[in-house]
């Protein structure tokens, strides 16, 4: 059976923000350090890494159309960060890795200059599986007792997908 078309939404995001890599430009390498639905990080745990978390409480969506068979959702996911300590300032290494994380997502939504054109149809709206996504304000917070071990950053990102309601594991075009 396919996956739920949010957990391909999920997969598809995942697998792009692993794409921060030295060879493709960026400071870090994330390539296996991007997870889904992980919450707790320990000290241990190697840094720079990512996870993906959709929001514990969904927004009031729209409800399914007159035929009751499709259905427009948001999607509200948390991007977590964590970077390396700085002893003296411990959140500054924390920015460039937010800067690679805002890069690599721009991708996904973003249009040439005048032309109205994807600038990277290969990515654009994760080759059709959504069909919008904003990217929220991000925060960074040093390492905090019962929080991270480490400094962090969260940034919020909303998607909105058609989702069908009859096969939810199908792409609605």
């Amino acid at each position: 059976m396919a996956d739920h078309i949010k957990l391909q939404v999920l997969k598809a995001l995942t697998a792009h923000l692993e794409g921060i890599t030295k060879t493709n430009g960026y400071q870090h390498d994330l390539k296996g350090k991007v997870f889904r639905g992980r919450a707790v990080f320990g000290a241990t745990d190697e840094v720079p890494l990512l996870s993906v978390l959709e929001s514990p409480a969904p927004l009031d969506g729209f409800y399914a159309d007159e035929q009751k068979t499709l259905r427009k959702d948001t999607l509200v996911l948390m991007v977590q960060g964590w970077a390396e300590d700085d002893t003296r300032n411990p959140t500054d290494p924390v920015y460039p890795l937010l800067a690679d994380v805002q890069r690599r997502l721009s991708d996904i939504v973003s249009l040439d200059e005048g032309s109205n054109r994807p600038r990277w149809p290969g990515v654009y709206m994760l080759k059709g599986l959504i069909s919008d996504m904003d990217i929220g304000q991000d925060a960074v917070r040093p390492a905090q007792e019962g929080v991270s071990a480490k400094a962090f950053f969260y940034m919020p990102i909303r998607i909105t997908l058609p989702v069908n309601l009859i096969d939810p594991t199908e792409k609605v075009e």
